[in-house]
C-alpha cells in the first residue's frame, strides 16, 4: 500500500455518456499520487470500451474491474453500488479511498485537499460528502426540480464551513482511510442503493469522527429527467425508512397518504395558484402539483419495496 496515495473508486453501470467527464476531471488533478479504479458492474452499453480507451493512454493510472451482466435477477439485485464500491476498495493500492460517482466530477484541487486534510487531522478517518449541484439552463426545470426535489435536501454543500469535525451526523462520506474503511466492514451490500446513507448512519451510531470541509467539494449535474426524479424519490424513501422505527414508519407513511388524498383537491388548487404567482408560467404551474403527486406515489412504492426486501 502506497502512503498518501489516493485510490479514486468509480462504480459504473451503463455510464458511457458521463464517465469520461469523471475520469478526465481526476486526470487534471494537481495532486499526482493517485490511481483510478473503475468497477464496471454489468453494463450493457459501451462503458467498458470508453474506460479501455483511457487505459491505453494511462495504463499505470487506471484499473478496470469488469463484471459481466447477469441474467439471474436475485444475483443482479445483490450487485448494486455497494458491491462495486467494496470491490474497488479491495483492489485499491492507496491508503486513502475517494468514492466518486460516474456522473460526478472533481475540481483540480479536490484530491490535494483530501490528502492535506488527512495529513492535518491524524485522528479523523472519514470525510463527509460535500457535493455541489450544477443547475441546468432550462429555467422551467430549475423551478420544478427546486420545488419538488430540493425541499427534501437530497444534496448538501457546505460552502461556508471551512473545516469542522463532527460525530453526531449521519451524512454520507466521500473519502476514508483504507485501513479504517475495511475495519468497519465497508458498505453494506444488502442495500442495492443509498448504501452511502446507511454507512453514514452506522458511523454516527459508532460515534466516529468525520471531517467536513469546503475545500473538499466535487460536482454533480442536477437531474432533469424522469429517471433522475425516480432515483431521488428512492433516496427520500430510504432516508425516511432509516429515520423511524419500522412499524411507526409504515403507519406514518400510510397516514400521510390518506391525509394527502382527503385534502388533494384543495391542495392541488392552492399549489397551482402559488406556482403561477411565483413564475407566471401556466405549464410550470400545472406540472408542479402533478410532479408532487407522482413523487408521493413513488415514495410510497419504494418505501414499501424497501421494507419488503429488508433494504
Amino acid at each position: 500500500m502506497k502512503k498518501n496515495t489516493i485510490s479514486v473508486i468509480i462504480p459504473a453501470h451503463n455510464e458511457e455518456d458521463v464517465i469520461a467527464k469523471a475520469i478526465n476531471s481526476v486526470l487534471k488533478s494537481t495532486y499526482k499520487k493517485y490511481e483510478i479504479v473503475v468497477v464496471n458492474n454489468g453494463s450493457t452499453d459501451h462503458t467498458k470500451e470508453v474506460v479501455e480507451k483511457f487505459i491505453k493512454k494511462y495504463p499505470r493510472r487506471i484499473t478496470l474491474l469488469n463484471y459481466e451482466p447477469v441474467s439471474d435477477k436475485e444475483l443482479a439485485e445483490k450487485r448494486g453500488a455497494a458491491f462495486s464500491r467494496n470491490r474497488g476498495a479491495e483492489a485499491a493500492r492507496g491508503d486513502i479511498l475517494f468514492f466518486l460517482d460516474a456522473d460526478d466530477w472533481v475540481r483540480e484541487d479536490t484530491l490535494e485537499n483530501i490528502a492535506k486534510a488527512f495529513e492535518k487531522y491524524k485522528g479523523v478517518d472519514f470525510i463527509i460528502r460535500n457535493r455541489e449541484v450544477v443547475i441546468p439552463d432550462n429555467w422551467r426545470r430549475i423551478f420544478v426540480f427546486n420545488f419538488i426535489i430540493f425541499k427534501d435536501k437530497i444534496f448538501s454543500s457546505e460552502k461556508n464551513v471551512k473545516e469542522k469535525i463532527l460525530t453526531e451526523t449521519g451524512h454520507c462520506i466521500c473519502a476514508a482511510r483504507t485501513k479504517n474503511f475495511k475495519e468497519i466492514g465497508g458498505f453494506d451490500e444488502k442495500y442495492f442503493y443509498s448504501e452511502d446513507n446507511e454507512l453514514g448512519r452506522r458511523l454516527e451510531k459508532m460515534k466516529i469522527k468525520k471531517l467536513i470541509s469546503s475545500k473538499v467539494i466535487y460536482y454533480t449535474d442536477m437531474g432533469t429527467t424522469f429517471k433522475d426524479f425516480k432515483r431521488l424519490c428512492k433516496n427520500v424513501a430510504f432516508s425516511r425508512s432509516l429515520d423511524l422505527p419500522e412499524k411507526y414508519s409504515i403507519n406514518k407513511v400510510l397516514y400521510q397518504t390518506i391525509l394527502f388524498v382527503i385534502i388533494f383537491p384543495l391542495f392541488y388548487l392552492s399549489l397551482f395558484m402559488y406556482s403561477y404567482y411565483k413564475c407566471k408560467d401556466l405549464l410550470v404551474s400545472s406540472m408542479t402539483p402533478l410532479l408532487l403527486i407522482i413523487k408521493r406515489i413513488l415514495i410510497i412504492y419504494y418505501f414499501i419495496r424497501l421494507k419488503i426486501s429488508n433494504f
